[in-house]
């Protein structure tokens, strides 16, 4: 014996939503309010950065954040002579440079990066920075070593004027 059933009944198109229910207002499932959002971070994805460290394992260090963020890394290079070349065929949208390269400081290569109209950051675990040109001495400086969230911040101070 077949009984009669009807499956198909009514549906009503209904918000479930914590936005159309007042009594979920406020709530963890309720979107945060543009207010309670954070400012967007500028993007640093496909931008090339140079790199110049001559401590390997620093090097490697920064060039797998660097690249973790979504950036081409430059290098890392380890001389003075090696970054001059690379900017002699290619441009950076920003580089990471150790101030102090095999005993000279890296001012060649930051003043290519002023000619070039490029920001940069010095990296250093040194406190004495006299060594430098006194018009290279404004430079951002990011101590070694450096926090993930340092190197990020790097990238965006340098990065969030640009496009």
């Amino acid at each position: 014996m077949e009984l009669p059933v009807d499956l198909a009944y009514p549906r009503e198109e209904q918000d479930c939503s914590p936005a159309s229910n007042p009594d979920l207002q406020g709530s963890p499932l309720s979107p945060p309010s543009t207010a309670d959002r954070e400012p967007e971070v500028p993007s640093v994805e496909r931008k090339k950065i140079l790199l110049v460290e001559d401590d390997f394992l620093l090097a490697e260090t920064y060039r797998t954040l660097i690249e973790g963020f979504g950036c081409t890394v430059m290098g890392p290079v380890s001389s003075i002579s090696a970054a001059l070349e690379l900017l002699e065929t290619d441009v950076p949208d920003a580089a990471f440079l150790d101030v102090y390269i095999s005993g000279s400081t890296v001012a060649p290569v930051a003043e290519r990066l002023l000619a070039l109209d490029r920001p940069f950051v010095f990296l250093t675990a040194a406190q004495n920075l006299t060594l430098l040109p006194e018009h290279l001495r404004h430079a951002e400086i990011l101590g070694k070593p450096s926090t993930t969230s340092g190197v990020r911040r790097a990238l965006d101070a340098m990065l969030g004027e640009e496009d």
